[in-house]
């Protein structure tokens, strides 16, 4: 037994690939969820079935690119990218854990039933963005209270009445006595 925590695999020793473009050094590593390539501060994990004693440094580089740019192994796009919104930014159709979704920016529109997002169009998919903020404008209009308040507001307490009006009161010892 080696006497490490995950056994062979992640004791096995890393193997230099060798120097990035910007200098410094690239690594392959066996990690925990298995191989890495390392490079300077960043870690970037091997896709599914690359063989890491196969790996060339330019697919390393190319790796540690994306990582860096937090964009993944899809250049800067998660999903499948339907276009440009005519206001700006990417329009993305997504599977979601509720079923699939079109994005642009913060807002998530659901695709309607019947619509397939394999074949929905970025005309398509800008309605219904443009359908789901316009009903989101409506809900924010009732959040910020321009809609009739729930509750009546509380009636002010009664005023007091002045001490002349009310009994006197006995103390428990006049009452004994």
């Amino acid at each position: 037994m080696s006497g490490r925590r995950f056994g062979d695999a992640a004791s096995a020793p890393s193997r230099a690939l060798g120097e990035h473009p910007n200098g410094g050094e690239v690594v392959i590593s066996a990690g925990r969820y298995g191989p890495y390539v390392k490079y300077g501060k960043i870690n970037a994990a091997l896709p599914q079935g690359a063989d890491p004693t196969t790996f060339s440094l330019e697919e390393a580089v190319a790796l540690v690119a994306a990582k860096e740019s937090g964009s993944g192994e899809k250049g800067g796009v998660r999903g499948r990218l339907l276009g440009e919104h005519p206001s700006g930014g990417a329009v993305t159709v997504r599977a979601g854990r509720f079923g699939p979704y079109v994005n642009w920016g913060a807002t998530n529109a659901t695709l309607k039933k019947g619509m397939s997002p394999e074949s929905i169009t970025l005309e398509e998919a800008v309605r219904l963005i443009e359908d789901k903020q316009a009903a989101g404008s409506s809900r924010q209009a009732k959040k910020t209270g321009s809609a009739v308040p729930r509750k009546a507001a509380k009636k002010p307490p009664e005023p007091r009445k002045p001490a002349a009006e009310e009994p006197l009161r006995k103390s428990k010892k006049a009452k004994r006595a």
